[in-house]
């Protein structure tokens, strides 16, 4: 199954963000065992880890606005470890590892009603470094389920373009591999749009492995050529909730109501340096 068609010419969008998450170094030129990505874990669960971690699902939230939605869901996880990429720039993380605003993927635990493994990615992966990212941290877990969240530019669609332009926010599809039963009534993505990068990789990874795997894109919104999550953004990922109370990734709870999505995207959004002309993104 062709998930994902590889176009050499496409643009990555981490040129769009107006802070490089990656450190301008030729990776050729550092030696091979320090290119890898690694896992640090927390001292309790690495004295508990025999080979791999076992566990039901792996929820992924990419690219912050992902992220924030899947750490908003999931309050009660338990940190458990970091996934570092060598090349990642953490030169402006503070020491809490929990603060929203810090370039980190780390890894909590959270056992609702199934053991789950939560993965929260705050910095960006460029595309060839996709592959080893996704294997190392896929190779260290044994899981029966995958789920991912992750977002599209409205630049890159290629369908619903209407003559009012591009579709806007509240937007989202999905992509599943072949052996998933899908539960909700969200549309597929539609070809010829396709997705690149980690989701991709993971989602290859799932298809070939016979992982049940579904991928949520949720569309940002072009905003002076920019790709900027709104709050509509986060909301549309809400449409998968009672997916994840299906899959028993979470026990109880509701749709979060207008005021608590304006919350979560202020607190993962918006901050004392940016909040000029960010205003309009949340009204």
């Amino acid at each position: 199954m062709d998930f994902f068609p590889l176009y050499q010419d496409i643009v990555s969008s981490r040129s769009y963000y107006e802070e490089a998450d990656y450190i301008g170094e030729d990776l050729d030129d550092i030696p091979e065992e320090f290119k890898q990505p690694y896992i640090v874990w927390s001292s309790d669960i690495q004295n508990k880890l025999q080979e791999v971690l076992d566990v039901s699902n792996i929820i992924f939230g990419l690219k912050q606005a992902g992220a924030s939605y899947v750490n908003a869901r999931f309050p009660n996880k338990k940190i458990i470890g970091t996934l570092i990429l060598p090349e990642a720039n953490l030169f402006k993380n503070c020491l809490n590892i929990e603060n929203p605003f810090n370039k980190l993927c780390n890894i909590y635990f959270v056992n609702e009603k199934k053991p789950t493994l939560i993965v929260l990615c705050n910095y960006n992966i460029s595309q060839e470094r996709a592959y080893a990212w996704s294997r190392y941290l896929l190779s260290n877990v044994k899981t029966q389920k995958i789920i991912i969240y992750d977002t599209l530019d409205a630049t890159e669609i290629k369908t619903d373009i209407s003559c009012d332009g591009l579709p806007h926010p509240p937007y989202i599809r999905k992509l599943t591999t072949s052996n998933f039963e899908s539960n909700d009534d969200i549309k597929i993505l539609e070809t010829p749009n396709f997705v690149q990068g980690c989701s991709a990789s993971i989602m290859s990874w799932c298809e070939i492995n016979n992982v049940k795997a579904v991928l949520y894109l949720s569309l940002n919104e072009n905003i002076y050529g920019k790709s900027e999550t709104t709050v509509e953004t986060i909301a549309a990922y809400d449409k998968t909730f009672n997916s994840l109370v299906k899959e028993e990734a979470l026990s109880s709870g509701s749709l979060f109501n207008s005021e608590q999505l304006k919350n979560i995207f202020k607190s993962n959004f918006v901050n004392k340096s940016n909040t000029v002309n960010k205003s309009l993104l949340y009204t």
